[in-house]
């Protein structure tokens, strides 16, 4: 789970570490490579308040990303949907927006759709668990 970030690490090869993964693999490998980080389980949240720049990133590099923290989520949301679909791979993420909610953590775990998503994701656990 990832929710209201200052910057994310976007999955594109031609974005610097540590918001991209130009370089980080053997160029021969990387499309296969980065098809790891889409396809895992991750559930991001954005609360759509969430504008102000109190203790957010803003070097040029986060700045590319977005304007706000919601713009930075939802632009690696989209970049992750472009990712899967140009080869064919299954996007593994989830997105909750919360509506009226900020930068507050209280808020984010507070929230009826969070707990649900949470609750889900541990019955699905529970259901791939085997037991001896």
């Amino acid at each position: 789970m990832i929710a209201n970030l200052s910057t994310h690490v976007i999955p594109r090869l031609n974005v610097d570490p540590p918001f991209g993964f130009r370089g980080v693999y053997d160029p021969d490998k990387a499309d296969a490579a980065l098809q790891n980080y889409p396809v895992q389980p991750v559930l991001m949240v954005l609360g759509e308040e969430d504008v102000d720049d109190k203790d957010r990133d803003d070097e040029p590099a986060a700045l590319e990303q977005g304007r706000t923290r919601l713009d930075r989520g939802m632009n690696t949301f989209h970049a992750a949907q472009a990712a899967v679909t140009a080869h064919g791979w299954q996007l593994q993420w989830k997105l909750i927006e919360l509506a009226g909610v900020g930068h507050s953590a209280a808020e984010v775990f507070g929230s009826r759709q969070v707990k649900a998503a949470i609750r889900s994701s541990l019955s699905k656990r529970e259901e791939n668990t085997v037991r001896s």
